[in-house]
């Protein structure tokens, strides 16, 4: 069982010290690098594996390279498929970094209701993470990659990931279309939601505040 772990959790982050919201979650994530890098991220507690934040953004930003290499662009959509791993959270912070918009499906839904989603949203890319098969919808022509979170005890550079991050920091666009999270509201029909970095952190920062503190 894997879980997010919050350790030395601050009620603001370094970006809000001289008083002012940060505009992106792209800038909480290098707000991340600064303070976190050596600290534990993710944790399998099962297998007893920790990811600290450096190894989670280094594996984003390879994340976010292959994206563009495929050819994908800001503000085009992606549609992504798998279960709750590590590989999940490393897929999203890589859309953040690379400006796609993340259109997030669990794995679990069935092979009608994954059809129905590429229809709706027509993504130009697909991402699969956790391993799953990828085979009902990889007959689409579309880009396709497959993400995994790399356990392995490897040196990360701080300052490289930090330089990296925060080159893609300026050229984060906040109010662009960032992630499109479904939603079945009161209808009983997932629709999906639009949100931009600048509408996330916002709440991402007000959440932290509120619901987060020092394990123990």
């Amino acid at each position: 069982m894997e879980k997010t772990l919050h350790h030395a959790v601050e009620a603001t982050p370094d970006s809000m010290t001289n008083g002012q919201m940060p505009s992106s979650l792209a800038q909480l994530l290098l707000d991340r690098c600064h303070t976190s890098f050596d600290r534990p991220a993710i944790m399998d507690a099962l297998a007893g594996e920790t990811l600290d934040w450096g190894q989670v953004l280094q594996q984003s930003l390879r994340v976010a390279e292959r994206i563009e290499s495929a050819g994908l662009r800001p503000g085009d959509r992606v549609l992504h498929i798998g279960p709750h791993t590590a590989a999940w959270p490393i897929v999203d912070f890589a859309c953040l970094l690379s400006g796609v918009v993340h259109v997030a499906l669990h794995a679990e839904e069935s092979q009608s209701e994954q059809n129905r989603h590429l229809q709706l949203f027509q993504p130009c890319g697909l991402i699969f993470s956790g391993g799953i098969s990828h085979r009902s919808v990889s007959q689409s022509g579309l880009s396709l990659l497959e993400v995994q979170a790399d356990w392995r005890t490897n040196h990360v550079a701080c300052a490289t990931v930090h330089s990296c991050i925060a080159e893609r920091v300026r050229k984060c666009d906040p109010d662009g279309p960032a992630t499109v999270l479904i939603s079945s509201g009161t209808t009983g029909r997932p629709k999906g939601f639009v949100h931009s970095q600048r509408s996330l952190v916002m709440n991402a920062v007000a959440s932290a505040a509120e619901f987060l503190e020092e394990p123990d």
